[in-house]
């Protein structure tokens, strides 16, 4: 579904290190970044930071599910939205 061209860079996907995902679609050329979370706090933080960086969360995408931490083992809620930007 993606357009031709997709090149994707997912270095420690939902990692606490490294929680998102950045891919350059079609050719428009507009950088996605997928921000994964399991604390709320850390979640909105990243998302503020990143919108001060000229990216915009679509809306569209956010979401609250319940996963298992695997660290801990408990269920808890990981919050996703993708962030984009336009490239020239």
């Amino acid at each position: 579904m993606l357009a031709q061209g997709f090149d994707t860079l997912a270095a420690g996907l939902g990692s606490p290190a490294n929680p998102f995902l950045v891919c350059w679609v079609g050719a428009a050329m507009q950088e996605v970044i997928v921000v994964r979370e399991w604390d709320a706090d850390s979640f909105h933080r990243r998302v503020l930071e990143l919108e001060a960086q000229g990216y915009e969360a679509r809306r569209d995408t956010y979401r609250i599910s319940p996963e298992m931490n695997p660290e801990t083992g408990n269920i808890v809620h990981l919050h996703t939205i993708e962030m984009s930007r336009a490239r020239a």
